[in-house]
C-alpha cells in the first residue's frame, strides 16, 4: 500500500511517457535481493496479461525508472536477482537498502502494466522476497486516439549486461 501511495504522489512529476518508455535492460552490479514469484502469484499475473517481460525498477536522480532485473515470463514461478546500487560507481545503477521497488511487464503486444506485489517488499541487500500475490494497474501510454499509433507503447529494450558475478 505503501509503494501505490508513493508511486500517486511521484505521478505528478512523473509523466506516463517515461513509463511507456521503459527500458527492461539492466547491469549486474555485483549485489542482490531475490524476488521470488511463487506459483499463485505467477499463475495469477499470467492469467491476466499472458506472456511478456517482468522487471523491477528504482528510480534514478533525475525520476527516472531504470531497470534492476528483469525476465521474460510465461506464467512459471520465476526468481529475479533485484541488482542493488553499486557503491564503487558515482552513479546511482541500482537499488539503495530500504528503497520501494516499482513492478512493470510489457506484453507481448507492448502494453505497459503496473504490479503491485504483495508482500510489497522494500529492497534489503541479500534479502528474499517470496511473492505470494499481485494486482495489476494498466499504463495508459497514449492519447486515447484510437485513430493513430499514439496510444501503442514504444518497443523496449530489454538486453542486459552480464558481469559474471550474481546470486
Amino acid at each position: 500500500m505503501k509503494r501505490i501511495i508513493y508511486l500517486l504522489l511521484l505521478f505528478p512529476f512523473i509523466s506516463f511517457g517515461q513509463i511507456c518508455d521503459l527500458d527492461f535492460s539492466y547491469v549486474n552490479t555485483g549485489t542482490n535481493m531475490t524476488a521470488f514469484f511463487t506459483p499463485p502469484a505467477a499463475s495469477s499475473i499470467h492469467s491476466q496479461l499472458g506472456d511478456g517481460t517482468i522487471g523491477s525498477f528504482y528510480v534514478d536522480a533525475d525520476g527516472s525508472f531504470i531497470c534492476a532485473a528483469s525476465t521474460t515470463f510465461n506464467g512459471s514461478q520465476i526468481q529475479l536477482a533485484v541488482m542493488a546500487d553499486d557503491s564503487t560507481s558515482p552513479d546511482k545503477d541500482g537499488f539503495l537498502s530500504g528503497e520501494s521497488i516499482n513492478w512493470f511487464y510489457e506484453t507481448n503486444d507492448g502494453s505497459v502494466y503496473l504490479i503491485s506485489p504483495s508482500p510489497n517488499d522494500n529492497f534489503t541487500i541479500n534479502g528474499i522476497s517470496f511473492i505470494q500475490s499481485a494486482s495489476i494497474t494498466e499504463v495508459d501510454c497514449g492519447g486515447g486516439d484510437d485513430t493513430s499509433d499514439a496510444d501503442q507503447c514504444p518497443a523496449l529494450d530489454f538486453d542486459f549486461v552480464n558481469t559474471g558475478s550474481n546470486m
